[in-house]
């Protein structure tokens, strides 16, 4: 009897110890992962976890905005990644976001204010009846890098939210209604490089409270904003552009080349539906860097052929998209 007491005490803790040995293991085995992703089965991480993702509720139905962003794969390689803002979507951390905005969002701006706390710094709100009222919605997105409102309804009084957005290096504000009353709040930005203000109605003088902006930017798009000779020395300070477009401005003509002198770095001109002529080449082939200049050639040639130049200018025809050096508008003789 003794005995087989002794041998059910051996088997149960043989067992026992078999069982102990065996959660040790497992133990060993799962504690580390629990720390850190899954690997694969060829050794690479698995799909992040959700401490890997902002997570964000709007409301269902209709999309309020397009969200995009760009990672880094494998190498060099660059991924794109997108969710609608519609419902509970997740978006990743520690990348930055660009924001499109569609009609819906202009009904549940409230719900588009909760993205200000993510990293976004790009939004386009083109195309749309986008207000000053919905631009208030916009004033603690101070990451902004970038601004499209691009044909909306935004006016003056927008600027001085938009002036508070110290990172803006890009800002389009074509074709809305602003005027430039309040240019001088822009004229703060210290990171402008780059202003788009095509198809605005600029009252006379306003040009010229851009002037602390002028002094940087690097592409500026003046065109079709009936800019004319009064203005036109207002130009003088951008003596950093590398691109300037001021087509479809009437009043502009070869008395107000004079101001473009100073742009040493200027790459590209376009002068479509001006009144600048040919008498204006000689001046403008003085730019050491410029390269294009894009004009309508039956109403820029007057004289039938440029003055002497070194070949470097090339003049574009808006109408024909053909171009040619100076060499080819020399006489023969």
């Amino acid at each position: 009897m003794n005995s087989f007491k002794l041998l059910l005490r051996s088997s149960i803790f043989l067992a026992l110890t078999s069982l102990l040995g065996l959660g040790q293991a497992e133990g060993k085995n799962v504690a580390p992962l629990a720390n850190k992703p899954a690997q694969a089965a060829h050794g690479s991480p698995s799909s992040p976890s959700s401490r890997d993702f902002y997570e964000l509720n709007f409301p269902p139905g209709p999309a309020l905005a397009q969200i995009l962003w760009t990672t880094q794969g494998e190498g060099a390689k660059k991924i794109k990644g997108r969710v609608l803002a519609s419902g509970k979507v997740r978006v990743p951390k520690n990348v930055l976001l660009k924001v499109i905005l569609s009609t819906e969002a202009l009904e549940h701006m409230d719900s588009i204010e909760q993205l200000a706390a993510l990293p976004v710094n790009n939004i386009i709100a083109s195309n749309l009846d986008f207000t000053d009222d919905h631009m208030r919605h916009l004033k603690n997105f101070k990451g902004l890098a970038h601004l499209n409102l691009d044909e909306t309804l935004v006016t003056d009084k927008s600027l001085a939210l938009i002036a508070t957005f110290q990172d803006l290096m890009t800002l389009r504000i074509s074709v809305t209604d602003v005027t430039g009353t309040n240019f001088e709040a822009l004229s703060k930005l210290p990171r402008l490089l780059n202003l788009n203000i095509h198809g605005i109605t600029l009252k006379p003088g306003c040009l010229a409270k851009l002037k602390g902006a002028l002094t940087h930017l690097l592409d500026l798009d003046i065109s079709t904003v009936n800019l004319g000779r009064e203005d036109a020395a207002a130009l003088a300070p951008a003596i950093e552009l590398k691109s300037l477009d001021l087509a479809g401005n009437k009043g502009f003509d070869d008395s107000c080349v004079v101001h473009l002198a100073g742009m040493k770095r200027l790459k590209s001109l376009k002068l479509v539906d001006t009144s600048v002529t040919d008498k204006s080449v000689t001046a403008l082939s003085k730019l050491p860097n410029l390269k294009s200049l894009i004009v309508r050639n039956r109403t820029f040639w007057r004289s039938g052929s440029p003055s002497e130049t070194n070949g470097r200018l090339k003049i574009v025809d808006s109408a024909s998209k053909s171009n040619a050096t100076l060499e080819i508008f020399k006489p023969l003789h």
